[in-house]
């Protein structure tokens, strides 16, 4: 795994597992990642990531940090 910097993102909100969506369930995303089984990007749950053995870093994904003000200041 690779520095904090490249491997996470901050979001207002998170965004429902799109592999989940497929099987007409919902879950919500743990990581913005390429799918490999899939050739494409995605949201991706916990579940989803390991099974279809997503990865962290440049090129490859970010896991997704919920803050509901994402850094705005009062």
């Amino acid at each position: 795994m690779e520095d904090g910097m490249s491997t996470s993102v901050v979001v207002r909100e998170l965004p429902n597992c799109d592999l989940c969506a497929v099987a007409s369930k919902t879950a919500k995303a743990y990581a913005d990642a390429f799918i490999p089984t899939w050739g494409t990007w995605g949201n991706v749950c916990k579940p989803h990531f390991d099974s279809e053995g997503c990865r962290l870093g440049t090129g490859a994904g970010q896991v997704l940090v919920f803050n509901a003000d994402n850094g705005r200041k009062p």
